[in-house]
């Protein structure tokens, strides 16, 4: 696991927690181009399928509605991560 997955996981949980739910758990998938760490997670009827790369993350609501981080897109790790954190929580609390 590299130092990116690891803080996006501990800065995700930590988000969570303080919001009473509990932390999510991810699984390592070993993809055709590369592995990344990958958590489902169901929130009321919709599903979510969390995935942390080596260095970015993206989610997928429901199958279809996929919403991606990128370092190009941010001039730090840390600005990606709350980016993404932000982003999870908040179509966690729709």
């Amino acid at each position: 696991m590299t130092a990116f997955q690891e803080k996006c996981i501990s800065t995700l949980n930590a988000a969570r927690e303080a919001m009473g739910k509990s932390a999510v758990e991810f699984c390592p998938v070993e993809g055709r181009a590369q592995k990344y760490l990958l958590a489902k997670v169901k929130h009321r009827d919709e599903s979510f399928d969390i995935y942390i790369y080596e260095d970015e993350a993206g989610f997928m609501k429901n199958g279809t509605d996929w919403t991606i981080f990128e370092r190009p897109d941010f001039s730090c790790d840390k600005k990606l991560i709350e980016s993404f954190v932000d982003s999870v929580m908040s179509a966690l609390s729709l």
